[in-house]
């Protein structure tokens, strides 16, 4: 009985360090990854150099819109300012997440902190209701 539970144990490890591995991106740790709420847009954040990079993954006219704030009190409300940055990006054929997105390279001071999230863009506006949540990146 206990060596059929230590090997069960053994397998649902091994088991779980094998689903968490293939999980994760082949990009840094750090790299922060957000998507709007159908899946069709996505924002991935790399503080080793401040990158933003904006991918595009359906076929459906849209781009993507970025919204991002610093706050003040912790929470997207509290926030100072808002910046808005979209890209009439196009869907390459391509859902892996460095396969043909635009990259926008900041200049943040180190321990910078924001949230941003992510939605569609038509015809150069937001597409209202397609905001994901909002997630919280450093630099």
């Amino acid at each position: 009985m206990f060596k059929k539970l230590t090997i069960t144990a053994a397998t649902v490890a091994a088991a779980a360090a094998t689903t968490l591995t293939m999980a994760a991106p082949a990009h840094a740790s750090s790299t922060v990854y957000a998507e709007n709420n159908n899946s069709c847009a996505g924002v991935w954040f790399e503080p080793n150099g401040d990158n933003f990079g904006f991918k595009d993954f359906c076929a459906d006219g849209m781009g993507v819109w970025m919204e991002m704030t610093k706050p003040t009190g912790g929470t997207p409300s509290t926030s100072d300012s808002k910046i808005f940055k979209s890209y009439a990006t196009s869907y390459n054929g391509s859902l892996d997440w460095y396969s043909g997105d635009v990259v926008w390279n900041q200049d943040y001071t180190e321990g910078y902190c924001f949230l941003y999230r992510v939605g569609l863009r038509k015809d150069g506006a937001y597409v209202s209701g397609t905001y994901g949540s909002w997630h919280l990146a450093c630099a």
